[in-house]
């Protein structure tokens, strides 16, 4: 399935847009005037289906003001409050019953979330290493993975199975990418139809991870780990637990997000079950973000993508300072790394002036800002912030 090329899209982005060729024929400017953006997508990637939601359902203004300096104070709303609000679920839904494009986009939906629900993917057993590695050093065609076979990863160009740790760790980066992707779409399908298969997959995924994260081990891409009996430290400063590097962790557990609050909001979970989630996932995950914004390792885009990190899971938990942390820190944080110091320059361009890391710093910006409107910070009325998406 292709991804658009501009952003992440709200994380709502998925539920129509890929289905209109809208998504993929207006320009990143089009379509966040209406509060509907486009997520670039890396293979599989999260994103998608999610920004959609936000497309049928809302528009915004834009001032110009860019501070440095943001104030953060809020309550959590009553979950479940991250993929889409009620007036926009009723918006998407009136466009479903009269618009025959978001009748046909919610078919594609459903036939591929019924698919996901059928055999579903789940984060692998152990640690994820670097997924460039995922390739033939002699062909540089991209693996196959069988899950019959999960040792050997096959060249299609050349039928050729290769098999070794490097091989196994790249493809468990693979896996958890895919496995974010189609929770974004079984949320997405669920809100829709709460037909009840879509919620117990969600629900069995995020059990199965919180029982496996506590086991993965801080590791950097040359699969380095932490010994147990240390403290955390300063060990692998931009690595992770699940992922090799922590901009990987940060992007697909800010998806991850919008999928456990709707989950987290529904019927199917009891309290007992929230609380292991919270315990095993996403409390160390505030304490991995905390230490990163304490760090702030790399600069540019990963700083981006930590922030967004921050703000998306600080906003989750209801956690106000994560939250502070991710947009106020000096130098590394949101505002003053966007504002003050000009990672977004005057033309609306990103620092590394890279179109492919303008892209991806596009993609840090969707969902960060999306969380940071639930809880009443408007980034999109920022007109430093928008420009980002004007620049073709």
């Amino acid at each position: 399935m292709t991804m658009l090329l501009g952003s992440i899209v709200f994380h709502l982005q998925r539920i129509f847009m890929q289905l209109t060729l809208l998504a993929l024929t207006q320009s990143a400017r089009q379509i966040l005037k209406g509060f509907k953006s486009s997520n670039g997508k890396r293979r599989v990637r999260s994103g998608y289906w999610t920004s959609t939601l936000i497309i049928l359902g809302s528009s915004l203004l834009y001032s110009e003001s860019a501070p440095d300096n943001i104030q953060v104070k809020f309550n959590r709303p009553a979950r479940p409050f991250l993929l889409i609000s009620k007036s926009e679920l009723a918006l998407a839904q009136h466009k479903i019953k009269t618009q025959p494009w978001a009748q046909r986009a919610l078919k594609k939906l459903q036939d591929e979330a019924d698919a996901i629900a059928s055999d579903p993917l789940f984060f692998p057993n152990s640690e994820g290493g670097w997924n460039h590695h995922y390739v033939s050093p002699k062909t540089g065609a991209l693996l196959e993975f069988n899950a019959k076979s999960p040792h050997h990863h096959l060249d299609p160009s050349t039928g050729e199975y290769l098999t070794g740790k490097k091989y196994d760790n790249a493809w468990n980066v693979t896996s958890m990418y895919r496995t974010a992707d189609q929770m974004e779409k079984l949320s997405a399908a669920w809100v829709l139809t709460k037909e009840k298969k879509y919620i117990e997959t969600i629900k069995a995924v995020f059990m199965d991870l919180a029982r496996k994260y506590p086991n993965y081990r801080l590791h950097d891409k040359s699969m380095r780990f932490q010994p147990r009996v240390e403290p955390m430290g300063n060990h692998a400063p931009t690595g992770g637990f699940a992922f090799a590097q922590s901009i990987n962790e940060c992007s697909t557990f800010s998806s991850l997000a919008f999928s456990y609050d709707t989950l987290a909001g529904s019927d199917y979970l009891c309290e007992e079950e929230q609380r292991m989630m919270e315990k095993n996932i996403w409390q160390p995950l505030q304490a991995y973000l905390r230490r990163l914004m304490r760090l702030h390792p790399s600069g540019g885009n990963w700083w981006v993508w930590h922030s967004t990190g921050a703000i998306v899971i600080g906003v989750l938990m209801g956690d106000s300072e994560l939250v502070d942390l991710g947009l106020n820190t000096e130098r590394c944080g949101l505002a003053p790394h966007l504002f003050k110091h000009d990672y977004i320059n005057q033309d609306g361009f990103t620092a590394e002036l890279s179109p492919h890391y303008h892209r991806y710093a596009k993609r840090a910006f969707i969902p960060l800002a999306h969380a940071l409107r639930r809880v009443g910070i408007d980034f999109h009325k920022i007109d430093r912030f928008k420009r980002i998406f004007d620049v073709p």
